[in-house]
């Protein structure tokens, strides 16, 4: 059993949100019957802005079956057909393929059947999103943030689209803030919203006789300072579009970009590089080892002895996986740490 990785469509939310119908109750079905993977307090919104939906489900197989009941919020009533979710796959920055791909079929190496190879790369996948403290494929996420009594409201992931938001128990209006997820939106990557995560108020304007326009700094609306009293509903991760895709909205002012993107290129470089060196077993002759994936530095044949370097020699900072290109790569993409000043 591992995390599965779901998708789906509700192509017709407008009808269903039109009935009152607001929520969504994911539930699977491994062969007992249905059941519901997450709890009735803490059902997943459903937007007339958002069309596609994702959720990782620990602990499933994607043999189970899945499917997404429509809730009302005001009574609970359940919709009455649940739509199948057909698109799952197991958690990961890459796929079995990929690592079959480079040359590491079950025909040469017996020992490399597609569990285990999945196992490294969940193994590998783990590893890099817990050094950089980052997300590469999208997931759905209610985060609680302390309210900071202003009109922007910092986040630790970068944004994809947001569902919701409540200050206090209260539905905000999110034709009234703005979503830092322009990397996606409208292909701008300099400044790139993935450095910055953010939510912010529309900044309100005012005339003065004195000074012509001026922004109110203290507006309307911000986000009340208090505990946890902020809660944000959303897709968020690192990731970036394909070559072939296009930054758009998906609808006009929606702030919710057409595609949500995949893991970038290059982690899943290295997520294959971590695979490839990690995923035998440790007596197989064939297995990669990190004690030797360094650079020799030294030569004596007359003694048959290898001198390597340091897995930090020369990289200008403290090696991780001994494997200086893997280490640049994750150094990149760290989550930059967040200071409040109180």
């Amino acid at each position: 059993m591992s995390t599965i990785a779901l998708s789906w469509t509700v192509a017709n939310r407008a009808t269903l949100i039109a009935a009152g119908y607001d929520l969504q109750r994911i539930e699977y079905d491994s062969g007992s019957g249905f059941s519901a993977i997450i709890t009735s307090d803490d059902l997943m919104p459903l937007v007339a802005h958002v069309e596609t939906y994702v959720y990782h489900h620990s602990g499933g197989d994607t043999s189970d079956d899945y499917q997404v009941v429509f809730v009302k919020s005001s009574d609970g009533t359940e919709y009455g057909t649940p739509q199948a979710i057909t698109s799952k796959t197991a958690e990961g920055i890459i796929a079995v393929s990929d690592i079959r791909d480079e040359g590491y079929t079950e025909a040469l190496y017996p020992a490399l059947t597609d569990a285990v190879v999945q196992n490294g790369i969940d193994l590998a996948t783990r590893y890099i999103e817990k050094r950089t403290r980052q997300w590469f494929s999208p997931r759905y996420r209610k985060l609680r943030f302390d309210g900071p009594a202003a009109d922007r409201l910092q986040l630790q992931h970068p944004v994809i689209a947001v569902l919701k938001i409540e200050v206090e128990d209260s539905d905000q209006d999110l034709t009234e803030i703005a979503v830092y997820n322009r990397h996606l939106t409208q292909g701008l990557t300099d400044p790139d919203d993935r450095y910055n995560p953010m939510l912010w108020y529309d900044p309100e304007w005012y005339l003065t006789d004195e000074t012509g326009y001026e922004r109110d700094i203290y507006g309307p609306a911000d986000f009340t300072w208090g505990g946890q009293n902020v809660e944000v509903y959303g897709i968020f991760g690192w990731t970036e579009l394909g070559l072939a895709e296009q930054a758009q909205e998906l609808a006009a002012n929606s702030q919710v970009p057409a595609s949500y993107g995949s893991a970038p290129e290059i982690i899943q470089w290295a997520c294959k590089r971590l695979t490839i060196a990690h995923m035998f077993p440790m007596d197989d002759p064939d297995g990669q080892s990190l004690s030797t994936n360094r650079h020799v530095t030294q030569r004596k044949t007359r003694d048959q002895s290898i001198t390597l370097d340091r897995p930090d020699a020369g990289v200008g900072y403290e090696s991780f996986t001994a494997d200086e290109a893997v280490d640049a790569i994750l150094a990149e993409f760290q989550q930059q740490i967040a200071f409040e000043v109180v």
